[in-house]
């Protein structure tokens, strides 16, 4: 997300601005553009550095934790798969990784992921997540395939 213009960033999620988010549209919609994106968008490594995080209601919130944490791949999702991870989160709970593990975009799962040097249980962190969590996970299309090419 962070690589596309502010104005595409906002279409992404539908067009309504962050503070107008009608959930669980918003998450779906997101979750289905981003890996429309992911389809098209091809880069040739991910890199994730995570010395502080922010947790709970990101962007606007001050709760930083230290991490102390990097983490790069040739297979961009896989880098997410191994942050989400390390943040307390499962994976294939969240839209864009369920997706593109399923389509065979990229690695969802971790039995499938190297991990070199660290290993996730020594950084691992139980981060409290946004407010409206419960209401982001429902973001699944039962077809997720109907709105790809």
């Amino acid at each position: 997300m962070s690589m596309l213009h502010k104005e595409d960033r906002i279409e992404m999620y539908d067009y309504h601005p962050h503070d107008e988010q009608i959930l669980p549209i918003e998450a779906q919609m997101l979750n289905v553009n981003l890996i429309r994106l992911a389809q098209y968008l091809k880069l040739d490594i991910g890199f994730v550095d995570r010395t502080q995080s922010l947790q709970g209601n990101d962007p606007g919130n001050t709760d930083m934790v230290a991490l102390d944490v990097a983490a790069a791949s040739a297979d961009v999702l896989a880098v997410d798969t191994v942050m989400a991870t390390a943040l307390g989160f499962e994976p294939v709970e969240l839209g864009l990784l369920h997706y593109a593990d399923a389509l065979g975009t990229g690695v969802g799962d971790l039995e499938y992921i190297g991990v070199m040097e660290t290993q996730i249980a020594d950084v691992a962190q139980s981060f409290e997540p946004h407010e409206n969590m419960e209401k982001q996970l429902l973001w699944r299309e039962s077809s997720v395939e109907q709105f790809l090419p």
